[in-house]
């Protein structure tokens, strides 16, 4: 995909389905690596390098998603629901799994509305974080977290 500022590209586009499987895939360059929407989905040995937004996703009931690696993005997974600005058909984000997840070099790993009302339930196990000045992200402006754990 193009790397030219002002890129719409999206490497894969997913908004509807129910269930399903996405392995061993390499998205370079884009405005989204990959644009996601599903029920209940499992993603393994995902790579994302050079995109302006590397993984967004617009709505889900239950993402599992293990060996995602984000290298040199813009912006490196953002699960907030209503995504997508004015572009945006989605619904919300209910749960993601992160599993063995590596983010280098990229500003902000995870942009997420986890602390609004009706938010996303965001587990993230065996992180690797390489230059991520701001690992996790509040897009709703919520004066605090009513419960985080390390």
């Amino acid at each position: 995909m193009s790397s030219e500022e002002g890129s719409t590209q999206q490497g894969i586009y997913m908004e509807n389905g129910s269930g399903g499987w996405l392995s061993d895939s390499t998205f370079v360059g884009g405005m989204f690596g990959a644009y996601f929407g599903n029920q209940q989905f499992t993603s393994r040995n995902l790579a994302f390098y050079g995109c302006k937004t590397a993984l967004q996703i617009s709505w889900d009931w239950a993402w599992t998603m293990q060996g995602i690696n984000i290298k040199n993005c813009g912006s490196g997974i953002d699960v907030v629901g209503e995504a997508g600005g004015s572009l945006g058909t989605s619904k919300n984000v209910r749960s993601l799994t992160l599993l063995y997840l590596v983010i280098e070099n990229t500003p902000i790993g995870i942009e997420t509305s986890l602390f609004s009302t009706n938010s996303t339930s965001l587990l993230i196990e065996n992180a690797y974080l390489n230059n991520v000045p701001k690992v996790v992200t509040n897009n709703q402006n919520a004066p605090h977290a009513t419960s985080w754990q390390l």
